[in-house]
């Protein structure tokens, strides 16, 4: 995936088939990630607390899964992803779009991070791909290569 063009606020980039299939996986797999969030409060008995965290999870969940329906209809419309030459797409996207696929796409990433056991990066701690994390170790590295496609692109100036 790259920045092919910039054009009236409009971002267009160019995906090769297969970066097309697997981005549309990477939605798919943002689908099945748990997700788990740090308590609101600290406050263990406390049923507003329980209450406000019970529905801040609700709102996650929601903006994830709006994210993810939006990101996987521009990837289908045929107005807006447009199938080239030797089956390549251009996707057209406004940069307000491309931060929600930012967002759609890390939501796979986080998942499979959390799916990891949360592994702390920062304080050196790695991981052995094996047979039984395997998916969340490729998983991981795809949506870091996308994501980071799309900062670059949200980042250049003209």
């Amino acid at each position: 995936m790259n920045l092919l063009s910039r054009d009236g606020g409009r971002l267009v980039f160019h995906l090769t088939r297969r970066e097309h299939y697997l981005l549309r996986v990477l939605l798919r797999l943002a689908r099945r990630g748990r997700r788990t969030h740090a308590p609101l409060s600290r406050a263990v008995d406390d049923p507003l607390a329980a209450a406000a965290a019970e529905a801040f999870a609700a709102g996650i969940v929601a903006h994830h899964d709006r994210t993810r329906s939006e990101a996987e209809a521009w990837l289908k419309d045929p107005r807006r992803c447009i199938r080239g030459r030797g089956g390549s797409f251009g996707l057209t996207l406004t940069p307000s779009e491309t931060e929600t696929l930012l967002q759609a796409i890390n939501a796979a990433r986080v998942g499979a991070w959390e799916s990891l056991g949360s592994p702390d990066f920062e304080m050196g701690e790695r991981i052995q791909a094996d047979p039984t994390n395997l998916r969340a170790v490729v998983t991981m590295g795809l949506a870091e290569q996308f994501v980071g496609e799309l900062l670059r692109a949200l980042h250049e100036t003209d």
